[in-house]
């Protein structure tokens, strides 16, 4: 049984932790909805990230709490932050979620308990808690089940199919602002990402409605202050202008942040938009 599933089975990655992401720069906009986009959804666990609970702290000794966000029961992720960060944190309000759809290579379907067991089998043994931060992300996607918003998935393969996938979700996300997002996914791309940008940038353009596109991913370019640290992006594109920002650096199971000087200017922009 066991040589089987490991020479056949594809390995999964749903660090349900990595749902940060998108939900802290989502809590700083005025937006009342938004549609979520997920590059390498994997199962498409971290779309439904406001039904978790993330809470944030500063380095001190104690740690003390600087921010909080969904509406999952506490504990389940805390993320120590070092340096200055955004102007401020706002949380306690959220833009309604429009949409939900994420795309992959090879989707991961959540349909019995079998497909419950064979994801969380590709987690480590010796690691109970992140089991059950999976566990309670799979009751959260299953809450969604039936809303308006449920979880999509479909195969795209990146970064060829991109342009195709996003010129065909246009008439879905007419109206509102889109959050692209993608977390520990451009290493495994042939290009290492580099042709995103290109992409979404031409896409971004086009459309009358704003776009933000946030990443958790190896750096291109800087140094990282920790082995495997990644470079968490923002990319905005509104009423012809076209702003980024390196928020911080981040451990890729969010534990850990050091917060870089373009979060402050985030922060400052966010209130305007």
């Amino acid at each position: 049984m066991l040589a089987p599933f490991i020479r056949e089975s594809t390995v999964q990655t749903n660090e349900t932790a990595r749902g940060l992401v998108w939900l802290l720069p989502l809590a700083q906009v005025s937006w009342p909805a938004v549609h979520l986009v997920e590059l390498g959804a994997s199962a498409g666990l971290n779309l439904v990230a406001e039904r978790r609970n993330y809470r944030m702290f500063d380095d001190a000794t104690p740690p003390r709490p600087i921010g909080e966000f969904g509406n999952g029961v506490p504990p389940q992720f805390a993320t120590i932050c070092r340096g200055r960060g955004p102007a401020f944190i706002r949380y306690g309000r959220f833009p309604v979620i429009l949409s939900r759809t994420g795309i992959d290579l090879a989707p991961f379907l959540l349909r019995s308990a079998a497909d419950e067991l064979t994801l969380s089998a590709f987690i480590w043994g010796d690691q109970p808690a992140r089991l059950e931060r999976l566990r309670e992300g799979i009751a959260a996607l299953q809450a969604v089940e039936s809303s308006k918003a449920s979880v999509r998935l479909q195969t795209v393969h990146l970064p060829d199919e991109l342009p195709s996938f996003l010129d065909s979700l246009t008439p879905l996300v007419e109206g509102a602002p889109v959050a692209i997002y993608n977390t520990t996914m451009t290493m495994y791309l042939a290009d290492e990402g580099r042709s995103l940008r290109v992409i979404i940038d031409a896409w971004a353009r086009r459309r009358r409605e704003p776009v933000i596109w946030l990443q958790w991913e190896p750096p291109q370019t800087g140094e990282p202050p920790a082995y495997a640290f990644q470079a968490w992006t923002a990319d905005l594109w509104q009423a012809g202008n076209h702003y980024q920002w390196q928020l911080a650096w981040v451990h890729p199971h969010g534990t850990t942040l050091e917060w870089r000087p373009d979060a402050y200017d985030f922060g400052v922009i966010s209130m305007q938009i």
